[in-house]
């Protein structure tokens, strides 16, 4: 009996020390805070300074403890390195904005949105302005793509573009002109644009006047809006 009892004893001995070595590792490798004695950062900073580096990962700390991953810092994706026992490497990938969305962040090629410092921005004026509802960035994106490549045979390009929380679109041009769309036949709505352009502007420099929008919410057809020189309206 007591060699029974032994036996029985040693077994719970054995699996309280795995199981307590397979929670150790799980701390190890899952536990978002841990002691951090050296830390890299390798990024190419673009879109952030070293300032703004450098008060971001100040912020990801509290008593020498990483409490947030570096992944919130602007404009940088970061795969993230433990090295054993208390070093830490991230990696940074930039994210280029290719548009401004909402006036609050910006979009990258992939219709993700991330916040950055605008002047740490070189080019931002060259930026389309996108806008919609929120979670409908990829949409806007793919549309303003879309759009642009149509109207290349016009040299022109949408600055702006909007879709409302009816989905119904416009855009304004490189030129200034308002292109109304509304919601449905997009594209049938930009083809009859780009046949009526050329004549629109033969007429706007022939009678010194501009083109304040157009409007293709009709079934066909387009109604015109036109400004005067001296900023006085005309039909």
């Amino acid at each position: 009996m007591h060699r029974y009892i032994s036996q029985i004893f040693l077994i719970l001995v054995l699996m309280g020390i795995i199981f307590s070595g397979i929670s150790v590792l799980k701390c190890i490798e899952y536990k978002p805070s841990f002691l951090l004695h050296k830390g890299v950062v390798i990024c190419k900073m673009q879109y952030v300074t070293a300032k703004d580096l450098y008060q971001t990962i100040l912020q990801s700390f509290i008593n020498n403890f990483i409490k947030q991953p570096f992944h919130y810092l602007p404009s940088i994706k970061n795969i993230i390195h433990k090295q054993w026992p208390d070093d830490l490497k991230s990696i940074g990938t930039k994210s280029v904005p290719v548009a401004c969305w909402n006036n609050s962040s910006m979009l990258d090629k992939n219709g993700i949105t991330f916040y950055i410092n605008s002047k740490n921005i070189i080019n931002k004026e060259s930026l389309p302005m996108l806008y919609g509802p929120q979670n409908n960035e990829k949409e806007v994106l793919i549309n303003y793509n879309h759009m642009k490549e149509l109207l290349k045979i016009c040299n022109i390009f949408p600055k702006i573009i909007s879709m409302s929380e009816w989905h119904s679109w416009y855009f304004i041009t490189n030129n200034e002109i308002k292109v109304i769309l509304g919601r449905n036949n997009i594209d049938n709505k930009l083809q009859i644009f780009i046949k009526l352009y050329p004549t629109l502007m033969k007429e706007a420099n022939m009678e010194n006047k501009y083109i304040e929008y157009i409007d293709l919410r009709y079934n066909s057809g387009a109604a015109v809006h036109w400004l005067s020189r001296h900023n006085k309206s005309v039909n």
